[in-house]
């Protein structure tokens, strides 16, 4: 029995892997393999198409998807898998059987006697599937294995020790995650000489390139670079920011992507949500030991919790790929948490990187350019100058000239007092004013920001009543900000 090569980009070696182990099974070789990934990492998609290729070589497939809603149902994976012959839906009718005098245990119940009864029933259930593989080769697919209840991890578990001599395969995917819950289930399960890890990495650049050229689009090839910088190879985030281009072919972050994101963070731990809204809130790495701090955990954990977030996409290096991203995470958080968390790390005594245009906080500093002069900028407290300090670093770098005026923000100590205020601009004001101030046209804001130049009047129009100012010169000095050059006496750049 042989299974033809699989079209799936990057993936051929992990395909041809699973072919093998799949003939080898078929010889009465059983086997198990554990495919681990990011979250949206692309182990699904090669789950099925392996599936597909399995059930079309002649073999049984049997598959299940776990989920977190269902972890109280016990054994719910398994009950999947009995009535879930594929590709014709379908059912196992032994193993249903069983299953309906299994559901009358008591499976909390953690007496001996309880325990006794427990282990024969998924001897059974076991036994039942070792016995269908004699007549034709089995495939057991399981996805998100993370979220599987315990007594079908146990069953599992118990499965693949009886793999010797069996023709059954059983392929598992997982998402890497902080810290495995059920450790002593999974390294019993790893353990079993019969069971093998595969690891799904994201797309590299070439991968991304692949995929777009798959789309018949000729600009897609041409923008490899930005795409793959935009998603990190995430498939699920490529694929999005695919459907959101169009014709264009020019990577946009639209509905599409947003959805994507919002997938990605349904699938992590609440601690890596956690880190994420840290960052977002930042603007900015952060060290371990502080995220560890701000999160509670060990500094390894936060290190780890950034690892994922990198992996799935979100992150390059310990900061988002795209401002809009963090900013729409930021604005997760009601004003009252942000400034928890500036409240907490100024406690804590630690300096941070400051968003830029921090200009309204004591301290800030701003670098001229080609020098290393500093110029201090009076502190200044307004509503609208503390939500500077927040959604600044949705649209500017956090270091280098940060636009066509060039000012560079110093990092400063945070103190409690700087989170203090009401809101006055909306987040997508404060955006679109603060490229104002760094002397984007509206045409690059619009292009920056992904949004059309209408909206970016419509904002700044509304910028200028609340701010009760007249015209784009007069916005650094509405805004506490000092930029070299700018002489705010007379309401327009001028020289120093």
């Amino acid at each position: 029995m042989t299974v033809g090569a699989a079209e799936l980009v990057e993936r051929t070696q992990q395909m041809r892997m699973l072919n093998l182990r799949l003939a080898a099974a078929v010889e009465g070789m059983g086997s198990a393999t554990l495919i681990s990934g990011s979250v949206a990492g692309g182990k699904t998609e090669l789950l099925h198409a392996f599936a597909d290729q399995a059930a079309n070589s002649g073999a049984l497939v049997l598959t299940a998807v776990a989920a977190r809603a269902e972890q109280p149902l016990s054994l719910g994976v398994v009950d999947q898998l009995a009535r879930g012959t594929y590709p014709r839906r379908g059912t196992v009718e032994p193993l249903a059987t069983q299953l309906n005098d299994a559901s009358l245990l008591r499976w909390h119940d953690q007496s001996p006697e309880a325990a006794r009864e427990k282990g024969w029933v998924l001897r059974g259930l076991g036994q039942t599937l070792l016995e269908l593989a004699e007549r034709t080769p089995l495939v057991i697919t399981i996805d998100d294995l993370e979220h599987a209840d315990a007594p079908s991890r146990r069953w599992l578990s118990m499965l693949v020790r009886r793999l010797r001599g069996a023709r059954v395969m059983v392929v598992m995917t997982e998402s890497l995650r902080m810290a495995p819950s059920d450790c002593a289930d999974r390294a019993e399960l790893l353990h079993h000489p019969y069971c093998r890890r595969m690891h799904v990495e994201p797309f590299t650049r070439n991968g991304v390139a692949r995929v777009l050229n798959q789309h018949g689009n000729p600009r897609f090839g041409q923008l490899a670079d930005e795409y793959h910088a935009l998603t990190g190879g995430s498939p699920l985030l490529l694929r999005a920011a695919i459907e959101d281009a169009g014709s264009s072919g020019s990577p946009i972050v639209g509905d599409a992507f947003g959805e994507a994101v919002l997938s990605i963070f349904h699938g992590l731990e609440p601690t890596v949500v956690s880190a994420a809204r840290a960052l977002a809130v930042f603007g900015t790495r952060l060290p371990s030991e502080l995220l560890g701090r701000l999160l509670g955990v060990a500094d390894g954990l936060a290190t780890r919790a950034v690892l994922l977030l990198d992996r799935a996409g979100l992150l390059d290096h310990g900061t988002f790929r795209h401002p809009q991203v963090r900013a729409g995470l930021a604005a997760s958080l009601t004003g009252e948490e942000r400034k928890a968390l500036y409240h907490q790390v100024a406690r804590l005594g630690y300096s941070v990187p400051v968003p830029p245009v921090q200009a309204t906080f004591n301290n800030r500093r701003v670098r001229r350019p080609g020098s290393s002069h500093l110029v201090p900028v009076a502190p200044k407290r307004t509503a609208v100058r503390e939500r500077v300090a927040v959604v600044a670093s949705t649209t500017l770098p956090s270091d280098g000239p940060v636009g066509p005026n060039g000012a560079t923000v110093v990092p400063y100590r945070v103190t409690a007092a700087d989170t203090d205020g009401t809101d006055e601009l909306s987040e997508a004001e404060l955006r679109v004013a603060t490229l104002a101030v760094q002397g984007y046209s509206n045409r690059e804001i619009a292009g920056r920001l992904y949004i059309t130049v209408s909206t970016v009047e419509q904002h700044l129009t509304k910028v200028y009543r609340k701010l009760r100012v007249t015209s784009r010169n007069k916005l650094p000095a509405a805004l506490g900000i000092k930029l070299p050059g700018f002489n705010a006496s007379v309401g327009k750049a001028g020289t120093t």
